[in-house]
């Protein structure tokens, strides 16, 4: 429980000295991927502290990541299946010419695709707010 307290103690320093970011700010997708997987393994590191197991058996810390939902660090919900696979959301991106550079290239977002939990269905189509 020492460990558990040390990483509570912890966090709350780091969250306090983190500025919040605004809708202005991009960060990118590799650093909002590290977030996810470093929280995931947190929380789930977290419950087997709490339960009194061992934190060396990551076994028993893949076992609490599984069948598991979250907000990542980008804005959507993503579900981890009971194999701990991340059902899926995807962007579908188009490679475009850039207006203000001539003769060079962007990749853009043309179709965003989340998985509905209510329906096992394959992925729906959204809008980039979210909407259907």
């Amino acid at each position: 429980m020492e460990m558990l307290a040390n990483i509570v103690d912890l966090s709350k320093r780091i969250l306090f000295k983190i500025r919040k970011l605004t809708s202005d700010d991009s960060i990118r997708a590799e650093a909002a991927f590290l977030y996810d997987a470093v929280h995931i393994y947190a929380k789930a590191l977290q419950k087997v502290l709490k339960k009194g197991e061992d934190p060396k058996n990551g076994t028993a810390i893949i076992n609490y990541m599984k069948r598991t939902c979250y907000r990542s660090a980008m804005g959507y919900m993503v579900y981890m299946d009971e194999n701990g696979d991340a059902e899926g959301n995807y962007s579908l991106i188009a490679r475009k010419a850039l207006p203000d550079n001539p003769g060079e290239y962007g990749l853009f977002p043309v179709g965003i695709f989340t998985v509905d939990r209510t329906n096992h269905a394959l992925p729906v189509q959204t809008g980039r707010n979210g909407k259907r």
